[in-house]
């Protein structure tokens, strides 16, 4: 099950990025809090995209993805979508990644864990 979030506070994760260019507009997290996702809406084009992190007791540290690094939470970036016409469209995308996640937590790319 997947429920919203007034915000993500209570995960200490630090946001990036520069808040004139883009906003949060909706929070996810699994029942667990192993798996978050955010909608974002682009302030330049007026687009919508989504991120995911997922804790790295879930899916690793990720050394393999040098560039997405692992917050003081223990949390990591797991996808990064964007260019989505509507903030529906992200959110429906949204919530199927995360339950794609949920059910194989190895992100795309890095096969078979040891």
């Amino acid at each position: 099950m997947i429920k919203e979030l007034p915000n993500f506070r209570n995960y200490s994760i630090p946001w990036r990025g520069h808040p004139a260019l883009h906003e949060e507009v909706a929070r996810f997290a699994t029942e667990d809090d192993r798996i978050l996702g955010v909608v974002i809406r682009d302030r330049v084009d007026n687009d919508f995209g989504y991120v995911l992190i997922a804790h790295v007791d879930l899916v690793g540290r990720g050394d393999r993805e040098p560039d997405y690094e692992t917050s003081a939470s223990g949390y990591r970036t797991i996808t990064l979508e964007v260019s989505r016409p509507t903030q529906a469209i992200a959110t429906e995308q949204r919530h199927a990644a995360m339950l794609r996640l949920q059910q194989d937590p190895r992100p795309r790319g890095t096969g078979p864990r040891p």
